[in-house]
């Protein structure tokens, strides 16, 4: 017989029955390949994708599954952040973690992918899962701790920053979720970006604290932040004022 053909070919093939909505002739066309031994994770793919954006999380679960069994090398950056997006687009929070975890065990995990992570935590209401996950980004085995403070839970970055450190959006976002919560949470976490995570607040950062001030109308709190602000030379703009008003 002929030489057999190479991954690639495989992978067009499979994407093309995607494209046409004919799942059936896909996984034909991955089992095959598999037959063959040239199944790569690339060939997997296009159905994971598939069965992702129809909301079918048994099958992608059972589709990764048979990756893991047929023993598929993942070799690239762009393949972990297929699966990682299209688990947390299923809501598969716990999944989704622990392909993160191998990413980053890899070698191919960087501060984009934790922070898509951490959108998708954040909009599922997963807190828990969003501070282990701001956890494992500031180092492997310190990161946030839980202190009382007037008994307010609040987070705190700890350690010495020897896994991916958080940036200005990492911040953002988790600033943006402390919004409904009382502001010592927000103030907490903001003091703990000039001490701890290096990472300079902005107007932007500021906003958040803000905003939680004015939902808990605590003028104090928010007059102190802006007076901070000047003090930093950082410009409040038409957002700071609006929460400092209704504050």
């Amino acid at each position: 017989r002929g030489m057999d053909p190479e991954p690639l070919f495989y992978e067009m093939v499979v994407r093309s029955f995607c494209d046409t909505r004919n799942p059936q002739g896909a996984q034909r066309w991955v089992d095959v390949a598999m037959d063959s031994g040239r199944a790569s994770a690339s060939c997997f793919l296009p159905l994971i994708e598939y069965f992702a954006e129809i909301h079918r999380a048994t099958e992608v679960k059972e589709l990764l599954s048979t990756m893991e069994q047929a023993g598929v090398v993942y070799e690239r950056r762009d393949i972990f952040n297929s699966i990682i997006k299209n688990l947390g687009k299923l809501g598969l929070i716990n999944e989704m973690m622990q392909w993160l975890a191998r990413m980053n065990f890899a070698g191919y995990a960087d501060v984009q992918t934790y922070n898509k992570c951490l959108t998708t935590c954040l909009a599922q209401n997963d807190q828990k899962a969003a501070d282990r996950l701001l956890q494992q980004m500031v180092s492997g085995g310190s990161g946030i701790t839980e202190s009382k403070a007037k008994d307010t839970r609040v987070m705190e970055a700890t350690g010495d920053q020897d896994g991916i450190a958080p940036n200005d959006v990492t911040c953002g976002l988790i600033l943006k979720n402390m919004e409904q919560h009382t502001p010592d949470r927000a103030v907490a976490f903001l003091f703990s970006m000039y001490t701890r995570l290096k990472v300079a607040p902005s107007v932007t950062h500021y906003n958040h604290a803000l905003r939680a001030c004015a939902h808990h109308g605590d003028t104090r709190t928010a007059e102190q932040l802006y007076t901070l602000m000047e003090h930093e030379g950082i410009s409040p703009d038409y957002r700071s004022l609006d929460s400092l008003a209704r504050a």
